[in-house]
């Protein structure tokens, strides 16, 4: 059965608990805190190196101006190798693949 009108939180005796908790720890403990909304935490140090491509970042620039940071690598892209592994029917490595993989990853 499809219920005909939504629920509203707190209908029941849990959800009339936890509202009446956070109406009581609100005012006591406060709103959490979601993150630094200044510009010193975006700020990066040029002595810090890039984790995609290991440069000083000082030689990066982030742009800021989207809602999702954008970093500009100056670093040129490299081809990354395809892996041609045999695939089995729920698109898993076939054991002879696994069997190599372990190999040489020091695991029999």
């Amino acid at each position: 059965m499809v219920p005909t009108e939504k629920t509203h939180e707190g209908d029941n005796a849990f959800g009339r608990f936890f509202i009446w908790v956070d109406d009581k720890l609100t005012p006591i403990i406060g709103s959490a805190n979601v993150g630094p909304y200044d510009e010193s935490a975006r700020a990066v140090k040029a002595t810090d190196e890039c984790p995609v491509c290991r440069h000083a970042m000082s030689e990066h620039t982030i742009d800021h101006s989207t809602p999702n940071a954008v970093l500009h690598c100056p670093a040129e892209a490299e081809a990354i190798e395809a892996d041609v592994a045999p695939l089995n029917e729920l698109g898993m490595p076939t054991d002879a693949a696994r069997r190599r993989a372990g190999r040489h990853a020091g695991r029999v």
